[in-house]
């Protein structure tokens, strides 16, 4: 079961690269400092295809000749893990979901800031005072 396991891990961490892919990262991804520009697209495309291959070589099987003994029974693994949860989906949890409420002002307003170096120097002044009054109280 190592081979599900990597399955699974992988595919859940390409999920968000897959909607940058799908959806375009311009409509996704807010202003932020580090940006790859350009080449963006290009490496969340190469990442999904590459993660999509691998699934597929993590579900052939790993002798041959295939027996009901030595065979990877990882592809069915997956397909009735994704099932089960598709199915669960939509009997019980389409239309239910609710996501966090997200200030949307205020997360712009403390990225803005982030990124001109503002709340990078008050993060370091504030260390400092806490750091000063620590010394003052063990003196």
């Amino acid at each position: 079961m190592v081979g599900a396991a990597i399955i699974f891990l992988q595919t859940s961490c390409i999920i968000p690269q897959a909607i940058l892919v799908y959806r375009g990262r311009s409509k996704v991804l807010p202003v932020r400092y580090f940006s790859l520009g350009k080449f963006g697209s290009a490496v969340n495309a190469t990442a999904v295809s590459w993660v999509v291959f691998l699934d597929i070589i993590y579900c052939f099987p790993t002798v041959m000749p295939v027996t009901t003994v030595n065979m990877n029974y990882v592809s069915i693994v997956v397909i009735g893990l994704v099932s089960f949860v598709t199915g669960l989906w939509f009997t019980s949890k389409k239309g239910n979901f609710k996501g966090p409420r997200i200030d949307m002002a205020q997360l712009t307003e403390r990225r803005m800031a982030a990124m001109n170096g503002e709340i990078f120097a008050q993060g370091i002044e504030e260390d400092a005072e806490s750091l000063e009054t620590k010394v003052q109280k063990k003196a």
